[in-house]
């Protein structure tokens, strides 16, 4: 992840100040309109630069020129390509911009200095596994396509090219966004991964039910059941209802490689564009049921108080429990089970 900072200082720029120090600019940004604030930041993430793309610019050319004379000259074809192959190892090249990777977004949280008023102080998966976090009633999960929401900001569903760039760069782009301690671990992750997801040397965009799962599990489906695992460990832990969002009616739109990012919304809250839906009919019935279960939760802090025909247990580490919400909510265990093992294992919280 780029510097937070140097990203501030860019956006100082942009907005037509240079500062010298930290301080000059955070009471020049103290003055900036917060419209301004958070209207730029496509102007401070960094470009998109593949390794072919520097190989074609400075500083690079001179290299370049010389690499493809030695490749006239010499009589060795295969020593010609071992060579430049080597050359390109050795070279001291940065790595790969924010914009390739599968998510780029302008500012994230920090972690804060221990002083009086921080809100962040350590990351919050330490404070998880510690057990300092709020021991209260928790429902959690998510959707069986919520990276459809990145894949299609990325054309990975309609553009071969798009496809092709991250088969091209796939550790470049998978491996910053995993949650291990050493660029040498995240790069190997990222090759495993590749072969958990695709098993095959060019990923193309007949992949695209195994591109939304990996998208899937890296943003939504993994954090959330690290989460439940981490948190069940403490006995003082809460309760949690752990669940996946799978209806793929014609009334959340194109269910094909799974439900999109935040479908349950539509489910729970009235929505103008679609109205109230048929109570008679599946996705009305659905909605009913689920309305019923959240303002459970909300009242008695358990879905399934006593008398509820349906029985949500919390989840365990034991029996892993889980809501399956298809056209209809039915309790079952291990949630994608194959895959999150597979995270367990290779790249564990």
């Amino acid at each position: 992840m780029a510097d937070p900072a140097a990203k501030a200082f860019r956006l100082a720029e942009v907005l037509g100040f240079t500062a010298n120090n930290t301080q000059e600019l955070r009471d020049f940004l103290l003055t900036v309109d917060p419209q301004d604030l958070v209207s730029h930041d496509d102007d401070i993430i960094t470009p998109e630069v593949t390794p072919a793309d520097l190989y074609n610019k400075q500083p690079y050319r001179p290299l370049r020129g010389l690499l493809s004379s030695y490749m006239k000259v010499s009589d060795n074809p295969l020593k010609n390509m071992m060579d430049y192959i080597l050359s390109l190892l050795i070279l001291p090249l940065p790595p790969l911009q924010e914009e390739i990777r599968i998510q780029h977004l302008a500012w994230l949280p920090v972690i804060e200095q221990d002083v009086e008023g921080a809100f962040v102080t350590e990351w919050p998966a330490e404070s998880l596994k510690a057990g300092r976090f709020n021991k209260v009633p928790v429902i959690t999960g998510f959707t069986s396509g919520d990276g459809l929401e990145l894949i299609r900001q990325k054309l990975y569903l309609s553009d071969p090219a798009a496809v092709q760039e991250l088969s091209d760069n796939f550790v470049q782009i998978v491996s910053p966004i995993l949650h291990l301690p050493t660029a040498e671990e995240r790069e190997e992750a990222a090759l495993m991964m590749r072969d958990f997801y695709f098993g095959h040397e060019n990923i193309t965009i007949d992949d695209a039910q195994a591109i939304t799962d990996m998208c899937t599990d890296i943003y939504w489906g993994e954090p959330a059941d690290a989460t439940v695992r981490a948190a069940s460990n403490h006995t003082d832990a809460g309760p949690i209802y752990y669940h996946l969002f799978d209806y793929r009616g014609p009334e959340l739109g194109n269910g094909t490689y799974g439900t999109s990012h935040a479908s349950q919304g539509f489910m729970m809250f009235y929505n103008e564009r679609m109205g109230l839906p048929d109570p008679n009919t599946t996705f009305g019935q659905l909605r009913l049921a689920m309305i019923r279960l959240w303002s459970n939760f909300i009242k008695y802090g358990t879905p399934s108080p006593e008398g509820e025909e349906f029985i949500w247990e919390p989840f365990d580490n034991t029996n892993l429990y889980y809501a399956h919400i298809t056209d209809t909510v039915n309790l079952e265990q291990a949630l994608f089970k194959e895959r999150m093992e597979f995270w367990q294992q290779n790249i564990p919280l």
